[in-house]
């Protein structure tokens, strides 16, 4: 992508100032107030990252925002919508353009007959808690001690890492 294209590939995704909560709530706003990407972007940049070639007509992407950029590299946020899963993806880029990663930080999935959500929390330093549960559809044997937190930072070279700072550890 040249620096062109990707300046105009940054229109999509306005820039917000944490803290961040991304759920399934969330993306109706994102839907209506942001522009949607064009079918270009799509296969160019994000349908290589699912290792897909072509879009379905069941699959969304959904631009959401994008953070302030940090040292040399821009974090995008954008939705994946599809059929039994959904998820907010976390996308770095070089300051000119080149993916250096790209992380699935929050969202919705069947897995067997579990219904597993998977929530962000982005702080002002750009760290990532996640907590990840499940239940069967009925919400009444949800258990929260089932519940896992994962956390993650982006790296001064732009990779998304495991951090050692989860959440209830300060």
């Amino acid at each position: 992508m040249t620096k062109v294209e990707f300046e105009a590939f940054l229109e999509f995704f306005p820039e917000v100032a944490p803290p961040i909560i991304l759920s399934a709530e969330e993306v109706i706003l994102y839907s209506r107030e942001n522009k949607p990407l064009s079918q270009s972007i799509i296969t160019e940049v994000l349908l290589p990252l699912h290792n897909e070639t072509e879009l379905d007509e069941y699959t969304e992407y959904i631009p959401c925002f994008r953070l302030k950029k940090e040292n040399s590299f821009v974090p995008v946020i954008y939705y994946k919508a599809g059929l039994l899963k959904n998820e907010y993806h976390l996308l770095i880029f070089s300051e000119n353009g080149k993916i250096i990663d790209h992380k699935s930080i929050a969202g919705t999935f069947l897995k067997d007959k579990e219904m597993v959500t998977y929530v962000a929390y982005i702080d002002e330093d750009n760290h990532i808690q996640v907590v990840i549960g499940s239940d069967d559809g009925d919400r009444s044997h949800y258990n929260p001690l089932n519940s896992q937190t994962i956390a993650y930072d982006i790296a001064p070279d732009g990779k998304i890492i495991l951090s050692n700072n989860p959440i209830n550890e300060e």
